[in-house]
């Protein structure tokens, strides 16, 4: 009877300081693809600021120097952009969002979403230098995010794992 309740009460708390461990880490994870996102929008000021490539072309190029989640958004973005079946770029890339169920597959936030959807709102049908500073403007809010993202990560991720053993602790005394 002993080993049976000992059993339990191991289960437990590993559980509970397994979702403790499991949230840290999306939290983590969150702040990774934030910074990946942040390269792969510095990869696109790059191309059209300093090489002068075209947008849709710029999307395929950095869709092809990337793995992940975010290449098939860059490169299905491109081919969709070739088409040129009237639809603007917002309308691209939310659907491409959608069609990858990136969403699905990514740990940000529905605000990161939001910024990330907004980002290509005023991005497809302006001059060189508005798409630059739509760029611009998505790069400081990006900055802003991971900074805040990294300054709470700490505090919020011990946080996580010592509420997740303590719950499982309590858990045990509540059932005994």
């Amino acid at each position: 009877m002993f080993g049976i309740k000992a059993c339990g009460i191991i289960l437990i708390i590993v559980a509970s300081s397994g979702i403790g461990f499991s949230i840290s880490n999306i939290m983590k994870l969150r702040l990774l693809e934030l910074a990946e996102l942040k390269k792969l929008i510095l990869m696109l000021r790059g191309e059209i600021k300093y090489i002068g490539t075209p947008l849709g072309e710029a999307f395929g190029v950095i869709g092809r120097r990337t793995k992940g989640i975010y290449s098939t958004l860059f490169q299905d973005t491109e081919k969709e952009l070739e088409k040129l079946d009237g639809k603007n770029i917002a309308d691209i890339w939310k659907e491409q969002m959608e069609t990858a169920q990136m969403i699905k597959k990514s740990h940000l936030s529905d605000n990161d979403w939001k910024w990330l959807l907004n980002f290509a709102q005023n991005l497809g049908y302006l001059d060189k230098e508005m798409q630059l500073g739509t760029i611009e403007l998505y790069m400081e809010q990006l900055e802003s995010t991971l900074a805040e993202g990294n300054r709470s990560y700490g505090k919020n991720s011990k946080l996580c794992k010592c509420l997740g053993i303590s719950a499982g602790l309590l858990l045990t005394i509540v059932f005994l």
